[in-house]
């Protein structure tokens, strides 16, 4: 009986909600009275203990927006920062990601706090900053807006945006959120509306570019799309994380790197050890992947014959514009733009000194790049073990490889993708 009756109840704050509706006292009393207790309190400790024991129980972490957000995109084929692989192993705590000690990040914090300051001054409101928000009925979830002030119904969320990705935030229509934007302030909103305060119909996005350009955007609240992302999200947990279900293969890269975690190279111990089958599934599989291979070697011949073809309608001109869009063959020397890329990518993980030494290096093998000289071997030899040593390696080598020795050539650059 008394589970029946504490199916939908929750508690916050000392006060009980029914399926997320704020109790009267008299309807809280009625309750506890009804499970056995004399007053509401007495439930409350009894709910809270419940609770507790529950969080010490638990062995992965709450669903706020950066988990929730890159799972809707990914459903929406708007993939973000993470895979649902990735907020799998974040959540059940099998990776971690810690970026504390980055000094970009570090500084990312402290222009976010004068956005904040910015906003409070601009809109004449004070916001409580990073308070967290839980569900008070599904301790899944949880949401840490920038700001929120409930009196005011005002809730803020800000972004510190390269000017080089200003582009996200605009189109030719005018200004637009980008996608993981919206779902991360929608869900801010839908926690935020279920605190038991007056609704709060919209939420501000200020974005600041460049570090010396703002804009602010405003975001309605959906509360269906709220509910459907509680829908997933309840469903992400229930099904994969609770379990210690991986989610679904995709074709990412995260999930290869997973499963090389699962059966790293030293669990093969005997090279003769193969896995025979007459399983129907595996051998459409290897089928499907031969199909797959064969079409993608087809269709890389075919794109390098389609682009040759037009380097050739180019000829001396800079590009050819179309029905289909501009298509360029544009000049270019050797210069250090690639470098400067290369030094972001890796400085991302780097210490301040080896960080120091790798922009020196990159650097020096730019201005030869763009004098025409050969750089010293030594110098190279050390740019790539700094480049090894540290993390997203994968992406800074490939990076690295595609710097520009200092011989003038031509880019084709083809429309953008519609």
């Amino acid at each position: 009986m008394e589970s029946n009756l504490l199916q939908d109840i929750t508690t916050k704050d000392g006060l009980i909600y029914d399926r997320g509706v704020l109790l009267t006292a008299s309807a809280a009393d009625e309750i506890a009275r009804g499970v056995g207790y004399q007053s509401s309190e007495q439930l409350v400790r009894y709910l809270e203990s419940l609770e507790s024991s529950a969080k010490a129980n638990r062995d992965w972490s709450l669903m706020g927006s950066s988990y929730i957000t890159p799972i809707i995109c990914d459903l929406l084929d708007d993939r973000t920062f993470l895979t649902p692989i990735e907020v799998y192993q974040l959540m059940k705590k099998l990776m971690k990601i810690d970026l504390s000690h980055v000094k970009r990040v570090q500084w990312g914090s402290r222009i976010e706090a004068a956005i904040i300051k910015s906003v409070e001054d601009d809109y004449g409101v004070t916001l409580e900053h990073n308070k967290t928000l839980y569900h008070p009925s599904n301790h899944y979830f949880c949401s840490t807006p920038d700001g929120v002030n409930f009196d005011e119904r005002f809730l803020l969320e800000c972004k510190n945006v390269d000017s080089l990705l200003r582009y996200k935030w605009e189109n030719g229509d005018g200004p637009v959120i980008p996608r993981y934007v919206y779902v991360q302030t929608q869900w801010h909103l839908h926690l935020a509306n279920m605190q038991g305060h007056d609704i709060i119909e919209r939420a501000l996005v200020r974005a600041l570019f460049g570090g010396n350009d703002d804009k602010d955007y405003w975001v309605d609240y959906d509360p269906g799309f709220g509910s459907e992302m509680e829908d997933v999200g309840k469903h992400f947990i229930e099904n994969y994380v609770e379990p210690g279900v991986a989610p679904p293969i995709d074709c990412s890269k995260p999930y290869s790197k997973y499963l090389l975690s699962l059966y790293p190279p030293d669990v093969v111990k005997d090279k003769n050890d193969w896995l025979i089958t007459d399983n129907i599934e595996v051998i459409s599989l290897v089928k499907h992947a031969l199909t797959c291979r064969d079409a993608c070697d087809i269709a890389d011949d075919a794109l390098q014959l389609a682009k040759n073809k037009l380097q050739n309608v180019i000829g001396e001109k800079y590009g050819v514009k179309t029905t289909e869009g501009n298509v360029s063959w544009y000049p270019r020397k050797g210069s250090i733009s690639k470098s400067k890329v290369l030094s972001e990518l890796v400085g991302f993980a780097l210490n301040e000194d080896d960080h120091t030494e790798l922009f020196n290096l990159i650097r020096l093998i730019g201005k030869d790049a763009k004098a025409g000289r050969k750089t010293n071997p030594d110098k190279v030899r050390r740019l790539k073990e700094l480049v090894k040593k540290h993390t997203f390696q994968d992406v800074t080598i490939e990076a690295f490889n595609s710097l520009h020795t200092g011989e003038p050539t031509r880019v084709l650059k083809l429309p953008n993708r519609k």
